[in-house]
């Protein structure tokens, strides 16, 4: 879904200000991103698993697109939205003045971490943190940010709920 969104506004050129003529470039950089948060999620897996894992996991391994649309809006777009707003649009502006660049990508994605209460996810979520901030900065664009993290939370609930 996201990525189709990103298609859209790219083909037909719907919001120019946006630099979605830097599409191909954004593409490259995902797919390395892929592979090394696949590679981080291996590792997590294999030396912390004694950990449990997050609440809405386990609810969501129960889920359904018939009975659970809401949850799984919410999960997959109201979140991803509300939280790049806030970590990359407004939290990590904000530290920038008081710690510097570096620090509050570091910072932001240390919290970002943190606040999803999973210590199984932590290292990925944390490359997923620094990984939206960097595509931030790289295309003053909030809106890639929103569509990695949409297809990130879209991915992770689709083999959580085929698990």
């Amino acid at each position: 879904m996201a990525l189709f969104s990103l298609y859209f506004f790219y083909k037909y050129d719907i919001l120019p200000y946006c630099h979605f003529k830097e599409f191909p470039q954004f593409l490259k950089s995902f797919s390395l991103f892929i592979l090394v948060l696949f590679l981080t999620l291996l590792i997590s897996k294999l030396s912390l698993g004694d950990f449990s894992e997050q609440a809405i996991v386990n609810q969501s391994r129960s889920f359904t697109i018939e009975n659970n649309l809401r949850e799984i809006f919410s999960i997959c777009i109201i979140s991803p939205i509300l939280e790049e707003l806030f970590f990359r649009f407004a939290f990590y502006r904000i530290l920038k003045h008081y710690l510097g660049f570096f620090l509050s990508i570091l910072v932001t994605s240390f919290i970002f971490s943190v606040i999803h209460s999973n210590v199984l996810a932590m290292p990925a979520l944390f490359i997923l943190g620094f990984y939206l901030n960097f595509i931030f900065l790289r295309f003053q664009n909030i809106l890639y940010p929103i569509a990695l993290h949409i297809l990130f939370n879209s991915i992770m609930l689709f083999f959580i709920m085929n698990k």
